[in-house]
């Protein structure tokens, strides 16, 4: 069938209604992940391509009846993962309503009510965020794309100002410009560099303090030219925020730009009380959000701030012959896309509906229940790692197995949704509370949930491939280049005394860097610790020792049990891992090692005593200095 009648239309849409209606009303009766049957019903998508046209309603049938079962269920108030708010009805209804207008907003002269929706949206954020006056907000995919949009004009604003036309005239031979950024900087923030060709490693990382803050007094007093600092409202895993007054005044005293990654913890500007972590955020030239996440509006919603909208225009104005002179504000002169879809108009309607106090209230309501859930899980024996200044609350159990158990736990309960993530080189369970719909009850199930799941303390066949997983992620950032260090004199965990090393420079560890090509990201592992600076992790350990030229392992055994050293000992057979030396701490052999080049520490050789029964020795593989 290849036209719908008016009155086939509406019954369609009706049943469309009715279908969303029932599946956002069953969400509290059902697991927030979906079940093994769920995933199995999947199948039924998978069939030939159609010879001949079906029936509408029929199609939409097997999507709801296949599809909605096999959903997380992200939109309810017990998912806690990735930072994902939950669509607000009013946003969901002005979505359905804008998507049935099918507006392209790149041109006014496209779409009159979309370009009168941006500039109310574009007033009501920044009087609502307390940003400049006149600053310019554009709407793209996500908080990845307008980090990437507002660097953009960062850098051709500073190259400008050192006379160099970065549209006309590239980036080959331009003057150097400084990218400064924080070593908790996220992951997307570092691809977005990489992506405007400032590079993902050719950055100055200033040092963070142990909530993932940069620590001012460490800013570099050396830098002078064109100069672009990068500073985060929200640390992705901890939610703190860097102290903006000290950086600020730093870049003004250096005619710098200042990008803030603001992806969930910019809407903490809309609460007062939170004006001790926000002060000082205006006075940054550009702003990253989204509006998926706290501000509750469907996928996908990010939204790029800029202080001065010329910026904007310099960098993504685009010329043709068929388009015609401007007349408002032209989105598709001020981002890098054209054709764009009406996002600012479930902006609006969240907006419009909450208003200013109910903004503030989301914010201060989903506040308190992150640190209600803190109280309760610490108060259970839980480790809360973070302090709990906003809608972040990061745990661990009593060991890394124990705490990977908990989440492999939590996720196959089914009560909530937490992740795994990575904090200061170890695993932690990040809960995050961004979720309209979330209430205290629904926080008291999920901590009971969790509570229940630490007890229990056993790992499934999943859970124990995430142990292990998780530890080659740690072993392969060290060696990867993405958590630099000085030897065994800067590993974490027990060391050796300093009078019991060999001097500095007898030997000299070789550099590896993980391909970029090879880089897999994951939201809730966007570093695998404090020093990761540039790519994620690869997943398949032995396949990129033998494609990506591994060179050396780091392996830390504090003295294991002897059923722990072997299952140690299993996986590793399996892995097809040889032992080189055996006992309390161990070399080990992977494929692609040159294994005449590694050389124990602490063996008794010179310069090495060998350790007393009770030291936790590390290795790791050298090269003659």
């Amino acid at each position: 069938m290849s036209v719908l009648a008016d009155a086939e239309v509406r019954a369609l849409l009706a049943e469309v209604a009715r279908r969303a209606g029932d599946y956002l009303a069953g969400l509290d009766e059902r697991p927030v992940a979906p079940d093994p049957a769920a995933l199995a019903g999947l199948a039924r998508f998978d069939e030939p391509l159609p010879e001949l046209g079906g029936d509408a309603a029929a199609t939409l049938a097997l999507l709801d009846e296949a599809g909605s079962p096999a959903t997380v269920a992200s939109t309810g108030g017990r998912y806690f993962g990735f930072v994902t708010g939950g669509s607000h009805p009013v946003a969901l209804g002005a979505n359905w309503l804008a998507a049935a207008w099918d507006q392209n907003t790149a041109l006014p002269v496209m779409s009159p009510v979309a370009a009168r929706l941006h500039e109310v949206v574009t007033r009501w954020l920044t009087e609502l965020l307390g940003l400049p006056p006149g600053s310019a907000a554009v709407f793209l995919t996500g908080a990845a794309m307008a980090n990437t949009a507002a660097l953009t004009a960062a850098r051709d604003q500073q190259l400008a100002q050192a006379g160099w036309d970065v549209q006309a005239d590239g980036l080959f031979g331009a003057p150097e410009l400084t990218v400064i950024v924080g070593e908790n900087a996220h992951s997307t923030l570092i691809r977005a560099l990489g992506l405007v060709g400032l590079g993902r490693e050719r950055v100055r990382r200033v040092p963070a303090d142990d909530q993932g803050r940069i620590r001012a007094g460490h800013l570099p007093a050396d830098v002078t030219g064109p100069a672009v600092i990068c500073a985060q409202a929200g640390e992705v895993n901890t939610g703190a925020f860097d102290p903006f007054p000290d950086i600020v005044a730093w870049a003004r005293e250096r005619g710098a730009w200042v990008h803030v990654d603001g992806a969930f913890g910019l809407w903490a500007m809309a609460d007062p009380g939170r004006s001790h972590l926000t002060a000082g955020l205006d006075g940054a030239d550009s702003w990253a959000t989204d509006a998926h996440k706290w501000l509750n509006v469907p996928y996908d919603c990010g939204i790029a701030l800029v202080r001065r909208p010329e910026d904007l225009r310099r960098s993504f104005a685009a010329v043709a012959g068929y388009l015609p002179p401007g007349a408002g504000f032209e989105a598709m002169h001020h981002t890098p896309a054209s054709s764009q879809r009406a996002r600012q108009v479930e902006v609006w309607a969240v907006l419009r509906t909450l208003g200013r106090p109910g903004v503030t209230d989301l914010v201060v309501r989903t506040c308190d229940h992150a640190q209600a859930m803190a109280a309760y899980l610490r108060r259970a024996g839980l480790d809360v790692l973070n302090d709990v200044v906003l809608n972040q609350v990061l745990v661990r159990a009593a060991t890394d197995e124990l705490t990977l158990a908990l989440v492999d736990a939590v996720q196959r309960d089914g009560t909530c949704w937490c992740g795994p993530t990575t904090w200061q080189h170890r695993p932690a369970m990040r809960i995050s509370v961004s979720g309209w719909a979330t209430s205290g009850d629904d926080v008291r199930k999920s901590a009971d949930a969790i509570i229940a799941a630490a007890g229990r303390g056993r790992l499934s066949e999943a859970g124990r491939a995430a142990v292990q997983d998780q530890r080659v992620r740690v072993d392969v950032a060290r060696l990867g280049g993405q958590q630099p260090h000085g030897g065994i004199r800067h590993l974490p965990g027990r060391r050796l005394p300093a009078e019991r090393q060999g001097p500095r420079g007898a030997a000299r560890v070789e550099p590896r860097r993980v391909p970029p090509e090879r880089g897999v990201h994951q939201a809730g592992h966007h570093e695998v610790g404090a020093d990761a600076p540039v790519h994620p992790l690869p997943r398949d350990l032995p396949a990129d020792a033998e494609q990506g030229g591994l060179r050396r392992v780091i392996r830390r055994d504090p003295g294991r049990r002897p059923q722990a050293r072997r299952r140690a000992d299993e996986h590793d057979r399996r892995a097809g891992i040889q032992h080189a030396q055996r006992g309390r701490g161990h070399q080990e052999v992977r494929p692609g090692v040159d294994r005449e080049r590694l050389v124990p520490l602490g063996d008794g050789g010179p310069g090495h005593p060998a350790p007393e029964p009770d030291t936790d020795v590390q290795h790791q593989a050298v090269q003659a200095a």
